[in-house]
């Protein structure tokens, strides 16, 4: 007889879900996936997607209120906002703005007159045409345009 070893039934040691378990060398015992061996729970997993969903609503409704629209999300289309100009689709992210923006908006608040301050990002490819996009902050659209009502 050799010294193979068979799958077997057991428990997960992290979440309990029975599964057919193989030698394995992880460390605290059997798992059922690389997620428990890890320490990630599955619900957590599906809490945090619900929670991430959550607070994607939430602010879509503060932006549509702060800059006018109507917050239309969850039909299944692009836009996250309708305005009677702008189909507006909010991203949202738990971090600062990235630094490079952050150091243009000082070099260019450092002149102070009565033109809005705005970053283009430009972004090319060999053969493919440029690619524009204008950032303005939001203290800034609203001084200069008002709520897209």
């Amino acid at each position: 007889m050799s010294n193979l070893s068979y799958a077997q039934p057991s428990n997960c040691r992290a979440c309990g879900k029975e599964f057919l378990a193989r030698s394995t060398n992880w460390p605290g015992g059997f798992f059922c996936s690389r997620k428990c061996a890890d320490g990630e729970q599955p619900s957590e997993a599906v809490r945090r997607g619900r929670n991430n969903r959550l607070r994607g609503n939430s602010h879509e409704l503060k932006i549509a209120r702060a800059y006018g629209g109507e917050k239309v999300g969850q039909l299944g289309k692009p836009e996250d906002i309708r305005g009677a100009e702008f189909r507006t689709q909010v991203k949202t992210y738990q971090r600062l703005a990235p630094v490079g923006w952050r150091k243009a908006f000082a070099a260019l608040e450092a002149t102070v007159d009565a033109r809005t301050p705005r970053l283009i990002l430009r972004f090319l490819r060999p053969g493919v045409p440029a690619d524009d996009y204008i950032v303005i902050r939001g203290s800034d659209w609203l001084d200069r345009f008002g709520r897209d009502e």
